[in-house]
């Protein structure tokens, strides 16, 4: 039996032909580009001195 996990976000939500974007790859996405944007942010700031 599936788990609820997998039932819940291996959804697809967004789908192409050679692409298909899940509800769980989303959700990592957007839980992920704070801290990508801090690392940004801190490179510029040491590089600014």
């Amino acid at each position: 039996m599936a788990s609820w996990f997998r039932l819940m976000f291996n959804r697809p939500i967004y789908r192409r032909p050679d692409f298909a974007l899940t509800l769980g790859q989303a959700l990592a996405a957007v839980a992920s580009a704070p801290i990508f944007m801090g690392f940004i942010a801190l490179f510029l700031a040491l590089g600014e001195g």
